[in-house]
């Protein structure tokens, strides 16, 4: 069946800064009103997406220091659900063979809104590649194509393709982020946003927990 890729909402971005680093992190969501993926299947279809793409630069260089995206995993088992976290760094001087599973924790609240007292435990499968020839850069901007019609991204030279999508910057405020979080989960068919954007510096950058259950419980 042909798969469906629908035209972005928009890319929201929040700008962090690290100042033990010197570091800024421009956290950009590429947010999707629909995932379409198999038509009259609704197991893999939903309402919302939302896929990650962070940048780190280093006061005051233009070349990124790093480059963090979701990308498709190809491990069999449950471990990785079709899923990795892309981290490329300029301090990596090797790729990693194979994604590996990882686990982590959320911020704690008041920082994430479903963190509570102690963060909440979160796992995702991590590949690990250098900048140089990992990714395509155009004018120091890196380069991904659409993988799948799970919007997952890649920046493999062979994804590179087709047309450029053209889509509106919107700043990814409060507004946004409480919209998003208490409001894209009230239906069954609603992808719920539960990334932690609180903290970016801290492997492996994109951190995410399910937070339905949490939700559900408080209505």
């Amino acid at each position: 069946m042909e798969e469906t890729i629908l035209t972005p909402e928009g890319i929201y971005y929040r700008i962090l800064y690290e100042r033990s680093l010197n570091r800024l992190c421009l956290q950009y969501y590429v947010y999707w009103q629909e995932q379409n993926c198999l038509g009259f299947l609704p197991i893999a279809d939903h309402k919302y997406d939302y896929e990650p793409i962070f940048i780190y630069i280093d006061i005051p260089n233009d070349f990124p220091a790093g480059i963090v995206n979701a990308g498709y995993s190809k491990a069999l088992g449950a471990s990785c659900r079709f899923r990795k976290t892309e981290v490329r760094m300029n301090e990596y001087t090797d790729r990693d063979f194979n994604e590996y599973p990882i686990e982590y924790k959320t911020s704690p609240e008041p920082h994430y809104p479903f963190g509570g007292p102690d963060g909440l435990d979160g796992n995702t499968c991590v590949k690990k590649y250098p900048i140089t020839g990992a990714i395509y850069l155009n004018k120091f901007q890196p380069m991904f194509g659409i993988s799948s019609c799970s919007h997952v991204f890649s920046g493999a030279e062979k994804e590179l393709h087709g047309n450029i999508l053209s889509m509106p910057t919107k700043k990814l405020d409060d507004q946004v982020l409480n919209e998003w979080y208490f409001d894209h989960y009230k239906d069954a068919r609603e992808d719920s946003f539960g990334h932690d954007v609180s903290n970016a510096f801290i492997f492996p950058y994109v951190r995410y927990c399910d937070p339905k259950s949490i939700l559900g419980s408080n209505t």
